[in-house]
């Protein structure tokens, strides 16, 4: 049990030492898992963690409600689990959608949400050509 709720498998644990280690950073706080609050909405919106407070120096003009963890996997780890190919790019690809899709559906909501990308499921020597290929494809 974590300050999160149960700890379910690699990835909650990955997404919660992420959101902890922006709390130390002072960048956000008051952290919650939506699925512990009793609240139709903030299930709806499926984003990983409420937050009620973020640092106004860094969020300038923009008071975000909620932090999605985004956790990319190494193309060889999803080959050894016989599930479908998906290179890095691929995973960008699904990252860009999947962040468009929930900033819209918070912004419907009221809210808005920070997305942040951990890159500990990949190799180090992937790691800049993956947000180098990020960066491009956000920038387009």
């Amino acid at each position: 049990m974590t300050k999160f709720g149960p700890v379910r498998n690699s990835i909650t644990e990955i997404e919660a030492l992420t959101v902890l280690q922006a709390e130390e950073q002072n960048l956000v706080g008051g952290i919650l898992r939506p699925d512990m609050i009793n609240d139709q909405k903030q299930q709806t919106l499926n984003l990983d963690f409420k937050i009620s407070s973020c640092n106004e120096q860094v969020f300038i003009g923009w008071k975000p409600t909620y932090v999605d963890i985004k956790s990319p996997l190494d193309p060889e780890v999803i080959r050894a689990r016989n599930q479908p190919d998906q290179t890095l790019e691929d995973q960008v690809d699904n990252l860009l959608k999947t962040i468009s899709l929930q900033r819209q559906r918070a912004i419907n909501n009221n809210e808005s949400v920070i997305h942040i990308i951990t890159l500990l499921r990949i190799k180090p020597s992937d790691r800049a050509y993956f947000m180098n290929n990020f960066k491009n494809k956000a920038l387009k």
